[in-house]
């Protein structure tokens, strides 16, 4: 089961405006189901789609966007 980039989930419901709640709803999924992503614990597939879903129902604002700190990019690519 995967696990959600919880820096990342955060910085995306950030420049939507969304709070927890928010986006649970917006996704079809309990809040205890957004918090335990949140908390880094592992989610089915299928709530990772469906709060991925709920986060494209709610376009970025742009002025949020250029003031809210991103997260540091991470790669797992080895290099050869």
């Amino acid at each position: 089961m995967p696990i959600v980039d919880a820096e990342r989930l955060h910085y995306e419901m950030d420049i939507r405006g969304l709070r927890g709640a928010d986006l649970a709803r917006m996704a079809g999924i309990d809040h205890n189901t957004l918090s335990r992503a949140l908390a880094r614990k592992p989610v089915t597939t299928r709530t990772l789609m469906k709060i991925t879903s709920g986060l494209l129902t709610q376009p970025p604002l742009r002025v949020t966007m250029d003031i809210v700190k991103k997260p540091a990019a991470r790669f797992d690519a080895k290099t050869t």
